[in-house]
C-alpha cells in the first residue's frame, strides 16, 4: 500500500486496476511517469465523477489550498490516460501515475504557485517511494493527457518549468530552460493574440454603431445596408488596424 502522507484519502473510488480492482498492477511495472490533467472544476466535482464506476479517476487532486486528496493507492493502476503512449500503447494506465489540478474553469487559467510547489513535493515523494530519479523530460516521464488522448486536457494550465526546475534541482542548462520556457509560451502568445484581437474588433464594432446608428427602417432596407456596410470597411481600419 502506498499512500501520500500528506494527503487526506478519500475512500469509494473503484475506477483501478486491470480487472477492476486488481492491486498491486502499477508497482510491479516500476512506475516512473506522470500525466497530468485538468479537472476543469473543483474537487468535490472531481471527487463526485472519480465515484461513478462508469468513469475514469486519477490518484490525486492538487488543490487550489490544502493537502492533496488522493482517490487510489500509488501502487494501483488509475484508469485516467488511456490514449497510445509510445511504447506502451494503450496500457499506460498500467505504468503512469495521473494527477489532477483542481481549477481551470471556467478559463484554463494556469496553476498557482501553491499548486506547482505541491505537486513537486508529492512528486519528490514518490521518487523516493519507489526508488528512482526523474529525468524531468516533456513526453519522456512527464505527460499531458491531450499528448496521448484527443483532448484539450489540460489546456495551457500545467506550469512546467517551475516543476521540472524543481524535480531536477540546479541540473538544468540556460538552453533547457528557454527552450521550456519557449514551448510553453508560445500556445499562451497565441491565445492572447486572439483574445486581443477579437477584443479590438468588438470595440471597433461598438464604437462603429455608436457613431453609424441603423434606424429599424434602414435595417429592413437593402440599400442602407449596403451603404452601412461600406462605412464600417472604411471605419474598421481606422480603429483595428491601426492599433495593430
Amino acid at each position: 500500500m502506498s499512500r501520500y502522507p500528506r494527503a487526506l484519502w478519500k475512500p469509494g473510488v473503484t475506477n483501478y486496476g486491470y480487472p477492476r480492482g486488481t492491486h498491486g498492477q502499477l508497482r510491479a511495472n516500476n512506475p516512473h511517469r506522470l500525466f497530468c490533467h485538468d479537472a476543469q472544476g473543483w474537487r468535490d466535482g472531481a471527487y463526485a465523477t472519480f465515484l461513478d464506476p462508469n468513469r475514469g479517476a486519477a490518484h490525486a487532486i492538487i488543490n487550489l489550498d490544502g493537502p492533496p486528496w488522493q482517490f487510489i493507492d500509488f501502487d494501483d493502476a488509475a484508469w485516467h490516460a488511456g490514449g497510445d503512449l509510445p511504447g506502451l500503447g494503450e496500457f499506460a494506465n498500467l505504468f503512469c501515475w495521473g494527477l489532477e489540478f483542481e481549477g481551470g474553469y471556467p478559463t484554463p487559467t494556469p496553476i498557482t504557485d501553491y499548486q506547482v510547489d505541491t505537486a513537486v513535493e508529492l512528486c519528490l515523494w514518490l521518487s523516493h517511494e519507489y526508488a528512482f530519479t526523474w529525468q524531468a523530460l516533456r513526453r519522456v516521464d512527464l505527460w499531458e493527457h491531450r499528448e496521448v488522448y484527443p483532448t484539450s486536457c489540460p489546456s495551457n494550465r500545467i506550469r512546467w518549468p517551475e516543476i521540472i526546475a524543481g524535480l531536477k534541482g540546479d541540473d538544468m542548462t540556460d538552453a533547457q530552460v528557454r527552450a521550456i520556457v519557449r514551448e510553453q509560451t508560445d500556445p499562451i502568445k497565441w491565445q492572447l493574440g486572439k483574445l486581443v484581437a477579437y477584443l479590438q474588433e468588438d470595440q471597433a464594432w461598438e464604437a462603429f454603431k455608436a457613431t453609424y446608428p441603423l434606424t429599424p427602417e434602414q435595417a429592413a432596407d437593402p440599400a442602407a445596408l449596403a451603404e452601412h456596410a461600406t462605412k464600417w470597411l472604411a471605419f474598421r481600419p481606422r480603429v483595428v488596424d491601426w492599433r495593430t
